[in-house]
Order: structure tokens, then sequence, then C-alpha cells
């Protein structure tokens, strides 16, 4: 295996030289960086890259903890955080906690001793005060923690115009999916919404709580067969997020509620598999690369230093008709 001092060799350079055009310090010409990235390349000589960090107090790594990436919107946010990281100079580190405490806890510990420069933290499960004690750069998703930035989208907003869609368009008796309430998040807000918003219609309305933070279909469809077998007079139902409402949407089809003449449907989030759907799933679609864009820039603002005070980034959110419900 090659060495540092290989390529030296082959380059016809001093040991110092190479340091310096791999950890892009001191000045070096044009000429000097291409020779000795050259011979690295004839060598296959690959630099380790702890050291390297170590050596610069910086591995141009960040961490990116999320709760499932198989879950649509956690791939799709993923998949923008990389490509943002990339563009400027960072590497990722993606961890699937699960939602599992004690993971996203060894997780996080493995990010500090790989030197990462700064976590993104998309799960839920560690209590506030523990992120006192994590001595890295960190930024939230849909989780406000004091001290700490915050990217979210506008719940609030969502959830008002899901709700008041549904009413414009008839709905006697609509229902809201929502996540487990002993979750403190800004997605909170889109429950909070409805019932706000459905109280003061007078329209009779429903809450239903899935039974955890798994973002799995199978159980999303055992959960609303029994709410259409509790409640059969639902006409109208706002999903917290677009594989929830592609259940109903399943489940609809099973029983033979036709859509969306006896049962419209919204859903949150925007993902793919909504857009393709059939019928197109109506959703609030969040903006999901600028979330992951917002997410790097502000990570990368604390990392430099730039940035030393912690803010909420509240982003706008768009309503996709789509045909899940009827013109209004």
């Amino acid at each position: 295996m090659a060495s540092i001092h290989d390529v030296a060799r082959e380059a016809n350079v001093s040991v110092t030289t190479v340091s310096r055009v791999m950890n892009n310090r001191g000045y070096i010409s044009e000429a000097t960086r291409k020779k000795v990235f050259a011979v690295m390349d004839q060598l296959n000589y690959r630099p380790n890259e702890v050291a390297r960090s170590l050596f610069r107090k910086k591995s141009n790594v960040i961490g990116v903890i999320i709760p499932d990436v198989s879950f649509s919107f956690f791939a799709e946010y993923v998949r923008y955080v990389e490509e943002e990281a990339y563009a400027n100079g960072y590497k990722v580190m993606i961890c699937n906690a699960l939602d599992d405490g004690q993971k996203e806890r060894e997780y996080i510990r493995m990010l500090r001793s790989s030197q990462v420069d700064g976590i993104i933290l998309g799960s839920h499960t560690m209590d506030i005060h523990e992120f006192e004690n994590l001595q890295l750069p960190v930024v939230t998703l849909d989780r406000t923690v004091p001290g700490v930035t915050c990217v979210t989208s506008d719940n609030d907003a969502g959830g008002r115009i899901a709700t008041q869609a549904l009413l414009d368009r008839g709905c006697q008796h609509i229902a809201h999916i929502r996540g487990p309430i002993e979750l403190e998040t800004p997605a909170n807000r889109r429950s909070d919404a409805f019932a706000e918003v459905a109280g003061a219609s007078g329209v009779k309305h429903t809450i239903l709580e899935t039974s955890n933070n798994e973002f799995v279909f199978n159980a999303y469809l055992k959960l609303v067969e029994k709410m259409f077998q509790e409640h059969p007079s639902i006409d109208g139902v706002f999903a917290s997020n677009d594989l929830l409402a592609l259940a109903v949407l399943r489940v609809a089809k099973m029983i033979g509620k036709h859509v969306p003449e006896q049962l419209q449907i919204i859903g949150f989030d925007g993902v793919h598999e909504a857009t393709v759907s059939t019928p197109q799933m109506a959703t609030i679609s969040q903006d999901i690369p600028l979330m992951a864009k917002e997410s790097v820039q502000q990570l990368l603002s604390i990392i430099s230093e730039e940035s030393t005070e912690a803010i909420k980034i509240v982003l706008p959110v768009q309503f996709i008709h789509g045909e899940t419900i009827l013109p209004k």
C-alpha cells in the first residue's frame, strides 16, 4: 500500500508539500497540485481521513440522524441534504434511528468519535437536556429545542388550509389522523389547526392518533379500517402525512367508498408517491429541497461560527389540489 512518502518521492516534492496539497493549506502552484494528485491516482494512494481530520481539526463530514430512511419524506430530505452538503465540500453520514432512543444515542457517540463537524437531527427521542451534552453544532428538523436552530414548515397554515378545503367542499364529518401526541414537535400544529378550524365550523370532527411513531403502511391500514368501522359517516380526511393519506385511499377502495364523491382526502408532505397515486393525492406540500438546503446552510454557518444565535426557520407550504377532493 502506497504511503505519503511514496507520493512525495514519485512526484519529486517534499512530504510537507504533499500534505499541503491534501489539506489545501499554504500556497501551492497549480502545476504542483496537479502533479501530486496525478501521482496519488497513479499509486492509488488514499489518505487516512480520520488522521487528516485530526490534523485539520475538521473532517468536512456531517451526520444526519432520521427516524426512518424508508419513509418517503425522510428519503427525499436526505437526498437533498447530501446534494447540498456535497456542493459545499462536505460528505454525509446517514443514521437510521428507527425512533429508538438508545440507538440514537449510540449513533451520536459514533458521530462524535468519527470527528463529524456537526449533526442534523431529525429524530425525536432525545430529552431536551441531552442536547446540552452534545458539544457539537446541531440543527434540528421539526424539533424545537431551546438554544438550537430548527428548520420546519408552516404546519399551522398547512393544517388550516387542509381543514378549510374539506369544509369548503361540503364535508359533514371530517377526521384528522395524526402522530403520537407525546411527541412535542412543530408538526403538532397541523392537528391543533385542524381542531381549531373544525371546532369553529360546528361540523362533526374526529381526531385519531397513530399508536407509535413508526411509518408502517400495514399498521396505517389497520388504523384506517378501524376508523371507518367506528365512524362510517366520515366523508373527509386530513392525514398528517402522505403515507397515511395513501392508506386511507387504499381502504376506501377496499370498502367501496368512492373518492372524491363519497370521501375526500388530503395528505401532507408532497412526496413523490402522492404525485403519482391514482387518483392523484391532494396534499399540503412541504418544500423538501428548500428544507434540506436550509438545514445544511444553517449547520455550516454554525460550524464556521458565522452564526452564534439559534433561530427557527419556518418555510411556506403549498396546497396541491390533486384528484382526491372535489373542485371548489
